[in-house]
């Protein structure tokens, strides 16, 4: 490109066309950087505008989740069918209070235990067998002890309607609260007996607000202020207010935004503006280049794929385009991509079925061993008469090749593949007893995270066969996330492995060293191409530790 250019812009003429050029592109896009500085500005003031009312729909919409709930509480409590029974019928006073305390007062603890915040429910009745339920309410706030329930049978004076209305009276008012009121009636007759008054306090009702950055105030129908958040500035200059009704409610929430705002980022809205005016005028000059360079792009792509392919790049193919002489070249050279990318596949394929079939021999060598040692102890606990030990073994026996099966599956979740070394596990501490213990720890949140079938329990066997002492064995395997890796770890506390032995362990192409070790690593790597690692950690005498990563992306 630098060539051609040089080329196009020598002589008289060349640098006549690219001052004109440079000119004629500098109209246009001076009007496109105005334009877009325009168009961000509006577009950010938009945005605020849509960010706030979505702020006052979520605040609102939690508040009348709120009112819902005491309201369905408060409706629950009024036609209690116990205490609508207790209005009608004629009950001795010691009736009344043994309904009360088995029916009544339970289900009102349900009731508020299901509201997050405390409840102070008091029912008022006209009727004197009532028993009176009081709490001294002078010395402390009384919602400090969560939520409770008082019952007096004074004769309550009906302001409000007949359904739930909002309320503040004195109490509430020294409390900070406010109370959602009813008359309660008689079904019967459809005539008040009393009242039901659920307070709240005005913090908990509206803890939405409670950030100390906000700026929000709830006013009623008649315009007076029912609540203020503790960050509120309403001395501002020039405050944008933006509203919503609650449902359910008579209160709108207001929002107030200073103006100074809405105009925020204005420095770096030009700054975008002006480099979006660079960017096209970039754009325009390097167009008109290449014109001149057209040729030699041509021969760079050519040139640029054959290196390529000679690096070993099968995946890249030439554009095709036109009628011209490249256009042959490049259909001739993508037809030879073609057929060496298959050849290659085929290789490739021919590779995956022969380490398929390795681990399909790793698994033969693996399960007729352990098989044959199950069935041996299965038979001497039978010869014994453990009845139970021999019942755990036969269900942990079975689930383990229930689990190794997998219906012909490769990858199997990361849960199963822990049941799976569970179940071995099972088998082995029946076998070996005391000197053997190990637990298995796994972030639920990986339970179903694909992994290779039998990725852990030859680690977990090896520990075992190879690694057991006089002393008790302790074998670990926990299963965790970081970042966006799956880190498996395998410790035990056994003999170890000396230095030379490890090398050769994890360095040595073959088998001899480690049957299970050798092709757990082999498929690891074969299944996430060289995106997965396996490190492997011994001192003798001290124990080994495994570490397995595997990506999670």
């Amino acid at each position: 490109m630098q060539n051609a250019f040089g080329l196009w812009i020598r002589g008289k003429i060349g640098k006549r066309l690219a001052l004109s050029y440079l000119i004629i592109s500098l109209i246009p896009n001076t009007a496109l950087t105005l334009w877009a500085i325009s168009s961000l500005r509006n577009s950010n003031i938009a945005l605020l505008r849509k960010e706030a009312e979505g702020v006052l729909n979520r605040s609102a919409g939690e508040i009348s989740f709120h009112v819902k709930q005491l309201t369905g509480m408060g409706n629950q409590v009024s036609f209690n069918r116990t205490l609508q029974n207790l209005y009608i019928e004629s009950v001795e006073p010691v009736d009344i209070q043994l309904q009360m305390k088995t029916s009544v007062l339970p289900t009102i603890a349900v009731l508020q235990k299901q509201i997050r915040f405390p409840v102070w429910t008091t029912l008022s009745v006209s009727i004197p067998e009532f028993p009176e339920i009081y709490f001294d309410n002078t010395k402390s706030s009384p919602f400090n002890r969560g939520s409770f329930f008082e019952l007096q049978h004074k004769i309550p004076v009906m302001k409000g309607p007949s359904e739930f209305h909002w309320e503040e009276d004195e109490t509430d008012r020294l409390w900070q609260s406010m109370s959602l009121v009813r008359p309660v009636v008689r079904l019967d007759t459809l005539k008040p007996v009393g009242e039901l008054r659920l307070r709240i306090e005005k913090k908990n009702l509206f803890s939405v607000f409670a950030s100390a950055q906000s700026n929000f105030l709830i006013r009623d129908m008649q315009g007076n202020e029912i609540y203020r958040s503790e960050g509120l500035n309403d001395k501002q200059s020039r405050p944008v207010t933006f509203s919503h009704e609650i449902e359910g409610t008579p209160w709108t929430v207001i929002l107030l935004v200073p103006e100074s705002e809405l105009g925020s980022g204005s420095g770096q809205i030009i700054a975008a503006g002006i480099l979006i005016g660079l960017f096209s005028l970039t754009v325009s000059l390097i167009t008109g280049l290449w014109f001149a360079s057209r040729l030699t792009n041509r021969v760079n792509e050519v040139v640029f794929s054959l290196g390529a392919f000679e690096e070993g790049d099968y995946l890249l193919r030439m554009p095709v385009r036109g009628s011209d002489e490249f256009t042959r070249i490049s259909m001739a050279f993508n037809a030879a991509a073609d057929r060496i990318q298959y050849l290659v596949d085929q290789v490739y394929l021919e590779e995956m079925e022969r380490k398929e079939a390795q681990i399909n021999l790793l698994q033969q060598q693996i399960n007729p061993h352990f098989l044959y040692n199950s069935l041996s102890a299965i038979s001497n606990m039978a010869r014994l008469g453990r009845g139970d030990t021999v019942h755990t073994l036969v269900k942990s026996l079975a689930k383990f090749y229930r689990l190794v099966l997998s219906h012909g599956k490769d990858m199997i979740p990361l849960c199963d593949e822990f049941s799976l070394v569970r179940s071995w596990c099972e088998v082995q501490s029946v076998r070996r007893g005391d000197r053997f213990v190990y637990e298995l720890v796994i972030d639920e949140s990986l339970a179903t995270i694909p992994v290779p079938k039998m990725l852990i329990q030859p680690f977990v066997e090896n520990a075992v066969e190879h690694g057991s002492t006089d002393n008790t064995l302790h074998v670990t395997v926990n299963a965790r996330r970081e970042g966006d890796t799956l880190k498996i770890l395998i410790t035990d506390d056994g003999r170890g492995m000396e230095e030379a032995v490890l090398h050769e362990l994890l360095v040595k192409d073959s088998p001899s060293m480690g049957f299970g070790v050798y092709y757990v690593r082999n498929r690891l790597q074969l299944q996430y191409s060289g995106r997965t690692s396996l490190d492997i950690k011994s001192n003798p005498g001290k124990g080994t530790t495994i570490e397995i990563y595997i990506p999670l992306l």
